[in-house]
């Protein structure tokens, strides 16, 4: 019905039967019962975050992968996960250049506690995304805090605009739809006509 890809499609619902015809699509979220401490659909934005981050060319073997499991939990421990074993790595990586490699410091004879990097850990790929994802959504509010005159100023034109179209009766409306000339403009044109017929 969407005409879209399903490969690229997610669908939230609380109702199993509504997600039906492509539950391969779908996760089923608890319903809102008007708690107003919820996070329901909140949590799940970390996860909705990396597919859009990572892009995969097809969400529903992953969908699959959570299925009837509670995904924002899941996704959690995941990405925890991750981070380890980055962390893990960067270290790894930064014990070897220290042990083995040429440094600044061990060319003036300065000695280095080898079994602690004393840089801090790179952000991950998902992490460096986010922040820039984030520093967007800030600059992008900034400037239409700092416009939003003018953006108000478009919008009442806009709707001024709007209404001066709507502003004849619903019959005139639908005869403009239709291609029509509006009953007055008829009129006019007829008046015009028989003055120049008298004339």
């Amino acid at each position: 019905y969407l005409n879209r890809d399903l490969s690229k499609v997610i669908l939230l619902d609380t109702h199993p039967e509504h997600v039906a015809t492509h539950p391969e699509n779908s996760i089923v979220v608890p319903k809102w019962t008007g708690n107003p401490g919820d996070k329901g659909l909140v949590a799940m934005i970390p996860f909705l975050e990396s597919i859009g981050i990572y892009k995969p060319q097809d969400v529903r073997p992953i969908l699959q992968a959570y299925e009837g499991k509670d995904v924002p939990l899941e996704y959690a421990k995941k990405e925890a996960e991750a981070r380890e074993r980055h962390i893990a790595e960067w270290k790894d990586k930064s014990r070897g250049l220290a042990a083995g490699g040429f440094t600044l410091s061990s060319l003036f004879g300065v000695t280095t506690d080898v079994g602690t990097p004393h840089s801090p850990i790179p952000p991950t790929y998902l992490e460096q995304k986010r922040a820039e994802a984030q520093r967007q959504y800030k600059d992008e509010q900034a400037y239409i805090a700092s416009h939003k005159a003018e953006f108000d100023k478009l919008l009442e034109e806009d709707r001024q605009a709007m209404a001066k179209e709507m502003s004849g009766s619903l019959w005139g409306v639908l005869d403009g739809m239709a291609g029509k000339k509006p009953v007055e403009d008829a009129k006019k044109t007829a008046e015009g006509g028989d003055a120049q017929g008298k004339k």
